[in-house]
Parts: structure tokens; C-alpha cells; sequence
């Protein structure tokens, strides 16, 4: 309510990557990594471009708090304000990552032309 009263609109930080949760490898025996969510897009130039991170990568923690899924860490986003720094940890090929991003504001979604 503050940002609208402040702003008209409400403002969302964003981290500039697509996600989802991680699928269940039913023939890995042993998987490295079972919960968390991984990367499958990233936005060229975006704050997660900018941090080093690319497809492929698995986000198990978001400043040092476990993410489980997706909706943990979308709502992790939403409660955050653009130009906040943010601790990603996860898996990059079999190995532990770390990286900073800085969140931004979500860009706002292209209007539809009007029909004519």
C-alpha cells in the first residue's frame, strides 16, 4: 500500500533469471542436488547476468536462508526493495557457488495495442 501511495504502482525487486524446481531424476541414484530451483533463463545485461549466473545453475540459498522451490524464492523477491544486494549460493556443475546480485526493478510488461 505504501508504494502505490508513494509511487501509483507497486514496484518489484527482480533478479533478471527464469527458474523452476528442480525434476525429480528418477535414474540418478545419488543426485547432487535435490531441492532448490534451477536457472533456465537469464536475462542479458539483468542483475543475474551481471552476477555470473547462467543456465543450469541450482539456487539452494538466498542469503544464507534455504530455498526449496521456486515459490520460496519468488517470494523472497517479492518482499525485497530493487537496488537490494542479495547472497545467491547453489551448484554450478557438480561444484558450490556463491555470488552477489543486486536486484532491480522488474521491468514493467509492454502494453497490447489497442484495437483499432
Amino acid at each position: 500500500m505504501r508504494q502505490i501511495q508513494q509511487h501509483g504502482r507497486v514496484i518489484r525487486a527482480w533478479m533478471g533469471a527464469a527458474y523452476q524446481d528442480i525434476p525429480p531424476k528418477q535414474d540418478d541414484p545419488m543426485p547432487v542436488v535435490t531441492n532448490g530451483v534451477i536457472i533456465t533463463a537469464v536475462a542479458p545485461n539483468g542483475p543475474a547476468a551481471r552476477a555470473g549466473l547462467t543456465p543450469g545453475d541450482v539456487i539452494t540459498r538466498v542469503d544464507d536462508k534455504w530455498v526449496p522451490n521456486q515459490f520460496a524464492l519468488r517470494n523472497r523477491e517479492s518482499q525485497l526493495e530493487p537496488g537490494t544486494k542479495i547472497n545467491v549460493s547453489g551448484v554450478r556443475g557438480g561444484q558450490a557457488f556463491r555470488s552477489e546480485v543486486t536486484l532491480e526493478e522488474k521491468p514493467q510488461a509492454q502494453r497490447p495495442a489497442a484495437n483499432r
